[in-house]
């Protein structure tokens, strides 16, 4: 009997030690506390997307297409041919990731060139003048940007869509205009490009056709839903700041130059030098003639803006492509664009 009790003592006493004992510690109980920790934490935002810019370009490409020599310098030839230019034009969008171009001077040859010849990224639009065949071309990164509607109208009364010529105008003037939609966000615009006559009577006159198209413009893209359209205008206006083109162009838009957030010019670095040749790398022209100009609308921000040395035989992407410089405006639109 005492020997039963002894073993059934020993069993219950096995019995309450095993359901004391405690679980192997394997490290689950402190992982699942870190987990259970992280989880009420305040979760971190991700960080905001940036806003697409687009890098937009004005350049008055020079209608030459033959030998000549530089403005300062004559006995230093010059290939002007569009067949020698042209490869430099391409380098120049792809090396500045242009988005937009507006064109000026675009002749003939230029065209034909561009039609066989510009970079695969991009394609172009755009129409010619009467008097010399010259006209305003708008270059634009195919795969980012469509082509909405286009058109053009000329710098006279009434801004006939057909070719005219007036008020003293030396030749007949025109602008062509695009409105764009950005394929990845919806977004429109309306890019406008010109280039004024050079003399300088008529100059007044245009600039007030060239304003007053403005809002007519905007009221085609408000069947899209969009009012208010942004706007780029750029050209050769062949007017300087304070002229009476530029205040009368000013008091509709804005000059990406001078509002520019980040880098800029000031009115001392001549758009349109001529063809220069310059001893080294480090000479600029500094006498004040800028006409060529960027203009934009005030849901518009201006980020940089830049001058490309194109006139000069040290322009990084080859040497004398036009007898002007080449402008290009970093932009972003203001939230809120589209209406």
């Amino acid at each position: 009997m005492k020997k039963l009790l002894s073993v059934l003592l020993l069993v219950c006493l096995l019995l309450v030690s095993c359901q004391r004992h405690d679980p192997v510690d394997d490290g689950t109980s402190e992982t699942l506390s870190t987990v259970d920790e992280s989880a009420n934490e305040e979760q971190t935002e991700p960080p905001e997307e940036p806003k697409m810019t687009i890098n937009v370009m004005s350049f008055n490409i020079y209608y030459l297409n033959e030998m000549t020599t530089a403005k300062n310098k004559t006995t230093y030839e010059i290939d002007c041919t569009i067949a020698t230019r042209g490869p430099k034009l391409n380098a120049l969008l792809k090396g500045e990731a242009i988005d937009i171009a507006g064109l000026q001077e675009a002749s003939a040859n230029w065209r034909a060139w561009l039609t066989e010849n510009l970079d695969d990224d991009y394609a172009f639009t755009g129409y010619s003048t009467r008097d010399t065949g010259e006209g305003g071309i708008v270059l634009y990164r195919k795969g980012k940007y469509s082509v909405i509607d286009s058109g053009a109208f000329w710098l006279v009364d009434g801004a006939p869509t057909e070719p005219a010529k007036a008020n003293g105008s030396s030749l007949d003037r025109m602008c062509t205009w695009v409105v764009f939609k950005i394929n990845e966000t919806g977004d429109y615009f309306l890019f406008m490009d010109t280039h004024l006559d050079t003399v300088e009577e008529a100059r007044p006159w245009q600039a007030n056709v060239l304003v007053g198209q403005i809002s007519k413009l905007q009221e085609k893209v408000e069947r899209l839903g969009v009012t208010d359209c942004p706007v780029i205008l750029v050209g050769d206006m062949n007017s300087r700041p304070k002229s009476d083109p530029y205040r009368i162009i000013t008091e509709k838009l804005l000059d990406a130059r001078k509002i520019s957030t980040g880098d800029t010019l000031d009115d001392r670095y001549s758009t349109s030098p001529g063809l220069q040749y310059y001893v080294n790398s480090y000479t600029v022209v500094r006498d004040e003639h800028v006409i060529d100009h960027i203009f934009v609308s005030e849901k518009i921000a201006v980020n940089n803006y830049k001058m490309i040395h194109t006139a000069g035989n040290y322009c990084p992407y080859g040497a004398h492509i036009s007898d002007h410089n080449a402008i290009i405006a970093n932009i972003s639109f203001l939230e809120g664009e589209n209406g």
